[in-house]
């Protein structure tokens, strides 16, 4: 309470210490103290000169000769009265002319101690509203940084299990728990490109089924026709039934054909696909498939053309499996193109290799 006081006194003794002997200043020093619970005593070689609290005067006049002969040095002195009701700091200095002032700052301690106890219930109820505003921060804090982003994790994966995957986890923060919601996200998306890839491959394979389906009904139908014709005599001669006997072979090695692809597609789908490669010579073998697809598509009023480069040029292929391809490229083109239209077999040398290219009306395959 008095430290302020103490330290103007101080002050005072270096500059001027004369001052303690005039009644005015010490009166507003008193005045001053007395906002502290405090008040002034100053004696000069032993005698009181000025006391701010005329109550206590009797009491404490007594004691003070004792604490000059206590503190003899140019330092503060704290004790407390007989009664230990005031706290007294002592401070004593000499003067120009030998004589030596003493300086006491009495402090009621009775008075003082309602404004500690006040000042403790202060503090601790001003801990516990520090405790409530921080716990409540706290609490904000973890909601939302910990709780609403698992919140609207957990809300995503019940998204996810119900079969839902056409939404956004939106999460700004780039924290642990934001990263993971961002990993998340990620995966979502990805789930959703595969599932999406999975249902146009589901597509894609029961139409693929459902047009060798069709196609196997025509040979079936044509060959189930023509022996039913020779059942009945249809074919009462040798040349006709010979040639029912042609276009029946010929349509058996469509439906084979046709069975062979889906044969290749099963073990494709099972993962048994087996490959037995090779060394081709290119050129010739592309030759001889070309005179092949030109009767196909002279047969169904369609023109084909094939540039084949000259040269040999060795691969390592599985040839049966490689004409399978271009058999159905060339069927489709012919299936598919109309009377007049023009196909083209064409193979150009690619760095160490060659680039095999089937087109129809000018639309190209590679």
């Amino acid at each position: 309470l008095t430290e302020s006081i103490q330290k103007e006194i101080e002050e005072k003794i270096a500059k001027d210490p004369e001052i303690f002997t005039d009644q005015s200043y010490l009166g507003d020093l008193n005045a001053r103290m007395t906002e502290k619970h405090s008040f002034l005593m100053v004696t000069k070689d032993g005698k009181l000169i000025y006391i701010g609290n005329d109550e206590t005067a009797s009491s404490l006049e007594r004691e003070i000769s004792d604490y000059a002969e206590i503190n003899d040095s140019d330092s503060w002195g704290n004790y407390l009265d007989k009664n230990t009701e005031h706290l007294i700091k002592q401070r004593e200095f000499e003067l120009a002319d030998g004589s030596r002032i003493a300086v006491y700052l009495v402090t009621n301690v009775v008075d003082v101690i309602p404004e500690v106890k006040s000042l403790i219930t202060e503090m601790f109820f001003s801990s516990v509203l520090i405790l409530f505003i921080t716990g409540g921060m706290l609490t904000a804090w973890v909601y939302r940084s910990i709780l609403w982003p698992i919140g609207k994790l957990q809300e995503a994966t019940k998204q996810i299990r119900d079969g839902n995957l056409d939404f956004t986890l939106d999460v700004e923060d780039d924290d642990e728990i934001g990263q993971l919601c961002q990993n998340f996200e990620e995966m979502r998306i990805r789930l959703k490109e595969s599932t999406e890839e999975k249902i146009q491959y589901d597509k894609e394979s029961k139409e693929l089924i459902s047009n060798i389906s069709h196609d196997l009904k025509t040979p079936i139908t044509a060959i189930k026709g023509y022996v039913e014709g020779i059942q009945d005599g249809i074919a009462n001669t040798p040349e006709k039934q010979r040639h029912y006997l042609d276009i029946i072979y010929n349509k058996s090695l469509v439906m084979e054909k046709l069975v062979r692809n889906m044969s290749d597609f099963s073990e494709y789908e099972l993962g048994r696909m087996q490959y037995h490669f090779e060394y081709v010579d290119m050129s010739p073998f592309l030759r001889d498939l070309g005179e092949e697809y030109q009767e196909d598509a002279r047969q169904n009023g369609m023109t084909f053309s094939s540039q084949i480069p000259q040269g040999r040029y060795i691969v390592t292929a599985d040839r049966g499996k490689l004409k399978r391809v271009l058999d159905n490229l060339i069927s489709n083109a012919v299936k598919y193109g109309r009377p007049g239209g023009a196909i083209a077999l064409s193979a150009e040398e690619y760095e160490k290799g060659l680039v095999i290219q089937v087109s129809d009306n000018g639309k190209g395959i590679s």
